[in-house]
């Protein structure tokens, strides 16, 4: 699913260099906006909007963004947003603008939902060996996240490929379809002697997992 697009409103920037120190201390954050064939512009924003913006955007929400009052937002995506070293207070925060009627290729994070039934009747582990997945799409129809559900999975020979991720007809997948992005991993089983001199086995979960983005 497409994200939503989030709204901000600011003001254009005078105060450059060291001195942004006092925009700082008067409650705003300076900001930057960027973008291919577009003069890049500095910008304020109020820093309490700009907190709320954050606590809700990742890297593929849209942003619309309003400059003084123009008629004409700007269609960006959050980019770098630098942060004191020690408080973790955000410094600055970089926007890129695109085009609305062009295709842009994004790395997309694939999450796992549900619940594998061979784990559930015979242990192991969920081993996901594929983080994010590469797409092309317009802006407003760039998906923010993509899932898997792990309910097919009722045995140890089955796996999640990026072919299995369901995906709007309006977004073009670039990574590999084959690709495998989720298998179980079986327990490990090790055998102890018990006093009388019989075998007993124990399972123990694999640790090993790796990622492929």
């Amino acid at each position: 699913m497409a994200n939503s697009v989030l709204e901000i409103k600011v003001k254009k920037r005078d105060v450059i260099g060291k001195n942004v120190r006092f925009l700082r201390k008067n409650g705003k954050t300076p900001i930057h906006l960027y973008g291919n064939g577009v003069e890049s512009v500095s910008l304020e924003i109020e820093t309490d909007e700009l907190t709320r913006l954050l606590n809700r955007a990742g890297p593929n929400t849209p942003v619309s963004i309003t400059i003084d009052n123009d008629n004409n937002p700007r269609f960006t995506y959050l980019r770098e947003v630098q942060k004191h070293p020690v408080t973790e207070k955000v410094l600055h925060v970089d926007f890129l603008e695109v085009s609305t009627t062009k295709e842009i290729i994004s790395n997309i994070s694939v999450g796992i939902i549900g619940e594998s039934p061979a784990i559930k009747s015979y242990g192991g582990r969920v081993n996901q060996t594929m983080r994010t997945i590469r797409v092309s799409a317009l802006p407003k129809d760039l998906p923010e996240r993509l899932e898997l559900d792990l309910s097919s999975l009722d045995n140890f020979e089955k796996v999640l490929r990026v072919s299995d991720i369901e995906i709007s007809s309006d977004v073009s997948l670039l990574t590999d379809s084959e690709s495998i992005v989720v298998r179980i991993s079986a327990p490990r089983r090790t055998g102890t002697t018990t006093g009388g001199g019989d075998f007993e086995e124990q399972t123990t979960i694999e640790e090993t997992s790796s990622d492929n983005t």
